[in-house]
């Protein structure tokens, strides 16, 4: 789900912390300049 809403394949996520937890600590591997444009997108869809 958070792969495809910052439109990077599935393997590039993965959960670091957290993994049973309702809070987790995710790590995103990709672009960092379009991921945080994505990451800014979802923010405002808030």
């Amino acid at each position: 789900m958070l792969a495809k809403a910052l439109g990077v394949p599935g393997s590039a996520v993965s959960v670091v912390a957290g993994g049973t937890a309702r809070l987790k600590t995710v790590r995103i591997e990709g672009d960092p300049a379009k991921l945080a444009k994505s990451i800014e997108a979802l923010g405002r869809q808030s």
